[in-house]
């Protein structure tokens, strides 16, 4: 049996139990079984679920939620006691609808449509009166208020589209143009006001300078036109201006193709073979450029020069060449300085190119010359050491000693960069001095000869600095103007860095006046400039 307090087994017959104390009564109760007693113990311990409680909390929490926000709500205001919205709408000129009336019949509804078809046909008319007159600001006014009444209304949007245009409007043209083409892309002569539009764009573009941005709008203009002669010839011209000769060369092939009488397609075409190396074509162009227009002074006097330097080219047969540079010459002891020009000239590249940040785009000619041939060619005095006209001309006459060739190549090179960086515009003093401080070797003889100067009162102001130095017959005059030239840009130099000079060039190259792009980059005037300069050069005299 056991015990009904501890469970304790314990033997028959006992009145207390010999673990707990507790009295058996009544003695000899039937035993029960384990399992029963754990089963009665757990029943009597077990907890009450959890989950139904959790649920029935929930339940009621929400309950109470909804039954606060009921209580908070505002009572709903009754319409009599808004104000009278009628009043305040009519006091503006809109008047609500009756909600009692009847509904518009069908009479009347065709009665509606007619009036708002009479007003979009007498506002499109009125539009295509102003068009005639040339009144094209009153005939955008009519066919917006047509289209308003009808947005629809092709005929009102095409018109439209064409004041627009007429205005020099051609984005708001183009969106319409577009509009219609995507409505209608059939529609005879659709894709051709596009083309004229883009085109519109881009030529503004170039206008304002923006020559890249231009790129987009003109390649779309021979997309929606590929028969449209001003966007090829548009991008020719663009990549000319940037240098990118073999980009420029398919546009402009292309506009040829497409009108071979154009007297500027001809004179670039020209200029690039020429630039190319290629004298025979390029001659064959400007030629036809000359035969269309006899007056353009410029195009003749290419010609000539082109004709001349075939004259003494054409029997040079030897050629050194790089990635960057192409030297051609007569042949026999030229071979041997042509690889020393060319890996100087190499050099040359890497060194100013870091001081200018700048490389050019396409290959520089180099021609090598005899004494005689350099001198016919350039029309030049003996002084002339070399010359860079578009080309790098170097007379040559047997081994130059290195750290000679080493700086007329320097200079030359300078000349390239200038030239493309400022697209020709550059003074020449500011040409020449450039050139002076980046090219190799001693350089103290221009300070005696600026101490000279000023001695003998032989300083000349920026003003009355001549436009060329290589007609100058006078060498000592010219090894003046060479010293002055140092100098100043020595001052541009020191009072800033390269790249400033860089920019300098650039503005020039933009169409600034030097005065313009001096007060851009140095924030000085000529008159400033110049005074400070003078200071900076009696101190280093003294």
């Amino acid at each position: 049996m056991y015990c009904p307090h501890c469970f304790k087994t314990i033997p028959p017959e006992q009145e207390t139990c010999p673990k707990c104390g507790q009295s058996l009564d009544p003695p000899n109760v039937p035993s029960i079984s384990y399992s029963k007693i754990r089963a009665l113990t757990d029943q009597r311990n077990a907890k009450p679920p959890f989950l139904p409680y959790l649920i029935g909390v929930s339940i009621f929490g929400i309950l109470i939620f909804f039954w606060f926000k009921r209580q908070n709500q505002p009572e709903p205001v009754p319409v009599s006691k808004t104000k009278n919205l009628s009043e305040e709408i009519v006091s503006v000129g809109v008047v609500l609808p009756n909600p009692s009336s009847p509904e518009m019949t069908k009479d009347e509804m065709t009665e509606i449509l007619n009036q708002h078809k009479e007003k979009k046909f007498s506002h499109y008319n009125d539009g295509i009166r102003y068009l005639q007159q040339s009144l094209y600001t009153e005939a955008v006014n009519q066919f917006e208020k047509s289209l308003a009444f009808d947005p629809f209304f092709s005929e009102a949007k095409t018109k439209l589209a064409f004041s627009y245009s007429a205005l020099k409007n051609y984005r708001k043209a183009l969106d319409l143009y577009l509009e219609l083409h995507r409505d209608n892309p059939q529609a005879k002569g659709l894709s051709h006001n596009i083309a004229a539009c883009y085109n519109n764009l881009g030529i503004q573009k170039i206008n304002q300078g923006d020559r890249v941005g231009a790129i987009g709008d003109l390649k779309n203009s021979i997309k929606y036109d590929p028969a449209n002669f001003h966007g090829y010839f548009a991008l020719g011209y663009i990549y000319f201006l940037l240098e990118e000769y073999l980009t420029a060369l398919p546009y402009l092939k292309e506009a040829h193709s497409l009108d071979n009488t154009h007297v500027e397609v001809h004179n670039l075409l020209g200029l690039i073979y020429y630039k190319q190396g290629n004298l025979e074509r390029a001659i064959n162009h400007w030629q036809k450029s000359a035969n269309l227009d006899p007056q353009r002074e410029d195009i003749s006097w290419r010609l000539q020069k082109a004709q001349k330097e075939f004259s003494v080219e054409k029997k040079f047969v030897g050629k050194t060449s790089s990635q960057r540079f192409v030297i051609n010459y007569e042949g026999g002891e030229s071979i041997d300085i042509s690889a020393q020009i060319l890996r100087t000239l190499e050099n040359a590249h890497r060194d100013i190119g870091i001081l200018l940040t700048y490389h050019p785009q396409e290959p520089v000619q180099v021609i090598l010359y005899t004494d005689k041939q350099f001198t016919e060619i350039t029309n030049s005095y003996d002084w002339v050491g070399g010359l860079y006209d578009g080309k790098i001309r170097l007379p040559v006459k047997g081994k130059i000693e290195d750290k000679k060739l080493e700086q007329i190549l320097y200079h030359e090179y300078s000349h390239v960069l200038v030239y493309l960086l400022s697209k020709g515009h550059c003074p020449v003093w500011l040409n020449e001095g450039l050139a002076l401080n980046l090219e190799k070797g001693l350089k103290q003889h221009h300070l005696r000869l600026m101490k000279e100067a000023f001695l003998n009162n032989r300083y000349l102001p920026l003003s009355k600095m001549p436009d060329n130095f290589i007609n100058i017959e006078d060498e000592a005059k010219v090894a003046l103007l060479y010293s002055q030239s140092y100098f100043l840009v020595k001052y541009i130099i020191e009072r800033s860095n390269f790249l400033v000079l860089k920019n300098l060039l650039i503005h020039l190259g933009n169409n600034l006046s030097f005065a313009e792009a001096l007060k851009k980059t140095l924030y000085l005037t000529i008159p400033d400039f110049e005074n400070a300069f003078l200071n900076q050069l009696i101190k280093q005299i003294s």
